[in-house]
């Protein structure tokens, strides 16, 4: 059994990912989930920087430093199934890019709901949403973990 935690619960303490790793590892940890969500995603930062390759080598360098190791990632969480959700899936697409170059071999991706759609129909843009996802996922050899797909009381 490997017990991990997320770099996003300790978002609340700052806002870098390498501080947050640094956070993981001294908190006892010796296996992490990348949080793409809270600082990456939110601040446009990091992976989504316009040149990210200097980030993800930082990233890895600082994990083999302290002994961290990246058994998965999480997506950043949005409205997959929005009908304006290009920019999401591209985001999408962006982290399981990144969760490739770093190593990770697993990334969540929250599925959509939304009230008033009949079950065809959020199945149908679920659908949409995942299709060009799993696509780059297969071809970064990046595994797809499905999470969340629930009623959400709005």
């Amino acid at each position: 059994m490997k017990l991990a935690t997320t770099t996003g619960d300790f978002f609340a303490y700052t806002d870098s990912q390498l501080d947050a790793m640094r956070h993981v590892r001294e908190a006892g940890f010796k296996y992490a989930d990348y949080s793409f969500h809270n600082i990456d995603c939110r601040y446009k930062s990091g992976v989504f920087a316009p040149d990210n390759k200097g980030y993800i080598e930082s990233v890895n360098e600082l994990a083999d430093e302290i002994g961290l190791k990246f058994v998965q990632a999480h997506a950043p969480m949005g409205s997959p199934i929005a009908k304006d959700n290009a920019e999401f899936i591209k985001d999408t697409i962006t982290c399981v890019k990144a969760a490739s170059a770093l190593g990770i071999p697993n990334i969540v991706v929250h599925s959509g709901y939304e009230q008033g759609l009949t079950k065809s129909e959020t199945f149908k843009r679920n659908r949409e949403f995942f299709l060009p996802v799993i696509d780059e996922a297969a071809e970064c050899g990046v595994n797809i973990l499905v999470e969340n797909f629930n009623k959400m009381i709005v």
